[in-house]
């Protein structure tokens, strides 16, 4: 086995190696970047660029590695500028955030609309609108539990057909807010 053979092995295996640290960081389980694996990782490549390839295989495979290694810290730079970029709007968002939300029992109980649905599957604007009053409410109590978009559309859904049965030909939501917490009203219309 050629010096050349030996080095993409290791390329590979410490890429491999590698790939799983990212994941572990981007997902937040490790806190620091794997900074001095990639320095090594890069050292490497170095080694294996300049290594004396004896067959056109070699040749070939070595390309190969050292475009699949750059491609990967390519992507992984641009994933820590998303990450970067997502921690400055979450320090951002914070910083406008007041210290001390008022109290649930102190605030006074507020609304922020109503909307008229008939069908929540072909009316999405609507509950799309619905949902962002329910998302507003949500965050303005301070609450950062709340269920997602599909959910929210079932649950209008089911809503309206119950009310629909009974005879009615619409059915009008009212997100409401009172002593802290978000209500969801519903009436015939």
């Amino acid at each position: 086995m050629s010096r050349a053979s030996e080095l993409i092995a290791e390329i590979r295996n410490e890429l491999n190696m590698l790939k799983k640290d990212y994941i572990l960081y981007l997902a937040g389980t490790l806190k620091h970047e794997p900074l001095q694996k990639r320095e090594y990782l890069e050292k490497r490549l170095h080694l294996l660029g300049n290594a004396t390839k004896t067959k056109a295989s070699e040749l070939f495979i070595a390309d190969n590695v050292i475009a699949q290694v750059q491609s990967a810290f390519r992507q992984w730079d641009k994933q820590l500028e998303r990450k970067g970029k997502r921690i400055e709007k979450k320090i951002k968002s914070q910083r406008d955030i007041p210290d001390q939300p008022q109290a649930a029992a102190d605030r006074p109980a507020t609304r922020a609309g109503s909307v008229r649905i008939q069908d929540a599957m072909s009316q999405r604007d609507e509950v799309v609108k619905l949902y962002d009053q329910y998302i507003s409410l949500m965050l303005g109590t301070g609450s950062t539990k709340h269920i997602g978009f599909g959910r929210f559309q079932t649950f209008i859904q089911n809503q309206t057909e119950k009310f629909i049965n009974k005879g009615a030909r619409a059915v009008e939501f009212e997100i409401k807010e009172n002593a802290g917490k978000v209500i969801i009203k519903s009436k015939s219309s």
